[in-house]
Parts: structure tokens; C-alpha cells; sequence
């Protein structure tokens, strides 16, 4: 299928929306900051938005940032977000600090590289749930950051060109951290002394993993 190719050339946003919408949905697209532009995708108080389909590549801050207390329900799914040359360490391929619960499935996040990384792929602290489904997180530094309820189910770990953990957890309240069928390809980004999950709390029956397999083994 076709797709619809759109850039910023400038140093601002591509798209922002700054005010509470819903029901907005970007798809088929190629967004492409140059290699300038701030962020990819920034919302505030989106409810029931979609972002699929989508290659997002370009931007020197985060990829797709959702925002604001009163978002929820939305969906990210089979995107490609790439990070380029002197992308910020703060950067994030998707940003989700506030909110309700957010689905993100079927993405790739391509951040591998020098000086082709975010620090974290999916950063959900602070926000209301996230299930993170069938993803292909590629050398990000921290694949998921959270300490919120997460679900992380079938997704895929390259950890070759990682230099830190795979999901980092820190446990508040009754917020579950729960990997189902997760796998860890060939690599060193979470070997000795770096830890393939980092969960701080004092009660590990927050803390469940089933199904985890890696090649080669750890």
C-alpha cells in the first residue's frame, strides 16, 4: 500500500495537538523530522486516538509523546520509528507519562546504533497501564520504563546493541509488572552486570514472569 509521505523542516513539532481531541487517527503515513525537528506525533488529552501504519523517523526528541492527565484508550500499532543522528538521550520512541491505559502493539523501534538512540523506547511512568504487545524494541538502552501496571506479552528484546536493561520497574503501590512470552536476541546488552529486568520494590509478588527465553541463553 501506498503511504503518504509528510517532514518538518523545521525545529518544531510535526504535528501537535495542544488542546483535548479525540478520536484522531494518523495512518499510512512517512513523518520524517530531517534530522531537526523537535517531536513526531505530541498530544494533549487524546481519548481514543490511533497512530498505525506509520514510519516515523527523524526527530530529535520523542517520536510520538502522549501527554495529559484525561488521556485514554489510545493505540499504537505496527509502526516503525527510527531515531537519528544526535537524537536527545531524553528522547523516548514513545512517550506516555499521564493517563489511562495505552496499547502498544506490533511496533518496531529501530534506536540501535551510535548516536542513533533514544535512551528508552517506551517510557509509561506515571501513567494509568500499559500493554506492550508483540514489539521489536532494537537496541534502546532501556527497551520499557515504568512503574505502572504493564503487560508485556510476546514482545521481542534485541538487547545487541544495548548497553542496559531490557524493562526497568519500579514498583508503587499494587501495580503489576507482568512479561509473558518475551525473547532476548543474540546480544550483551543484558549480560553481566546488566540486569535483563530491573524490578525495585519489596514485595516481588508484584513481579511475574512466565515464558522468557533468550538465544543464547543467560
Amino acid at each position: 500500500a501506498s503511504q503518504t509521505l509528510l517532514w518538518q523542516s523545521g525545529t518544531g513539532d510535526f504535528f501537535d495537538a495542544a488542546n483535548t481531541a479525540s478520536n484522531i487517527i494518523i495512518k499510512n503515513c512517512t513523518i520524517d523530522g530531517r534530522g531537526v525537528a523537535a517531536k513526531g506525533i505530541d498530544t494533549n488529552e487524546c481519548q481514543e486516538c490511533s497512530f498505525i501504519g506509520n514510519q516515523i523517523t527523524g526527530f530529535l526528541n520523542h517520536a510520538i509523546d502522549i501527554r495529559g492527565f484525561n488521556n485514554y484508550h489510545n493505540r499504537i500499532a505496527y509502526n516503525r520509528i527510527s531515531a537519528p543522528v544526535g537524537a536527545l538521550t531524553t528522547g523516548r520512541g514513545v512517550n506516555f507519562r499521564e493517563g489511562n491505559w495505552l496499547v502498544v502493539e506490533n511496533n518496531y523501534f529501530n534506536i540501535g546504533g551510535a548516536g542513533l538512540r533514544y535512551e528508552t523506547c517506551l517510557d509509561a511512568r506515571d501513567g494509568g497501564g500499559v500493554t506492550s504487545a508483540y514489539n521489536w524494541y532494537d537496541g534502546c538502552p532501556t527497551a520499557i520504563r515504568t512503574n505502572t501496571s504493564t503487560l508485556s506479552i510476546g514482545d521481542n528484546f534485541d538487547t545487541s546493541a544495548a548497553s542496559g536493561v531490557t524493562v526497568t520497574h519500579v514498583q508503587t503501590a499494587n501495580n503489576l509488572l507482568l512479561i509473558i512470552a518475551a525473547r532476548i536476541s543474540a546480544g550483551t546488552g543484558c549480560n553481566f552486570p546488566n540486569a535483563c529486568v530491573s524490578f525495585t520494590g519489596s514485595d516481588r509478588r508484584w513481579l511475574q514472569i512466565s515464558g522468557w527465553t533468550s538465544d543464547p541463553e543467560r
